[in-house]
């Protein structure tokens, strides 16, 4: 049976993985111990890079959460502080982040309200069950065109 040559980009993914593998190993073996680092999530990327972001089900994240995403929303120059990157840097918000949340309504078994803080930084819009893509895309359409006039809708 002949053998198939692995694409490029697979071969660098995995000699990435085996370096960062042994770096791990490495540091476990000089404490003995796991060790942990920092890494930025999406909501962290969008901010930094002002890209557009939802949060499906908002409603149930964590108060701390929600709490540090009342500083980013004060205004347009806000920003948030991650404490657990060690370094007590802002991370400021870039001018085009813009930060959508979805939920369920409080009335759903299970579920709470936004805190009102918050919940007044947002927009409501109610929107039924979206079965088809074109519902979906008249609803960022129409939802959407003072926010971001000319903008691309096909893509979603």
């Amino acid at each position: 049976k002949k053998k198939r040559a692995l694409p490029d980009d697979l071969v660098a993914d995995w000699r990435q993985f085996e370096r960062e593998l042994s770096t791990a190993e490495r540091a476990c073996g000089q404490g003995g111990g796991p060790v942990f680092a920092f890494v930025e999530g999406a909501l962290v990327t969008a901010l930094k890079e002002g890209r557009w972001i939802l949060l499906d089900e908002i409603n149930l994240a964590p108060a701390e959460t929600l709490e540090r995403l009342g500083g980013v929303l004060e205004s347009a120059h806000g920003s948030v502080v991650l404490s657990e990157r060690g370094d007590g840097a802002a991370v400021p918000r870039h001018p085009r982040f813009r930060l959508f949340g979805a939920m369920n309504p409080a009335t759903d078994v299970g579920k709470r309200d936004l805190p009102a803080a918050l919940k007044h930084r947002f927009t409501e819009i109610y929107a039924g069950e979206c079965e088809q893509r074109e519902d979906l895309a008249l609803l960022v359409k129409q939802g959407l065109r003072d926010a971001a006039p000319g903008s691309a809708v096909e893509a979603i």
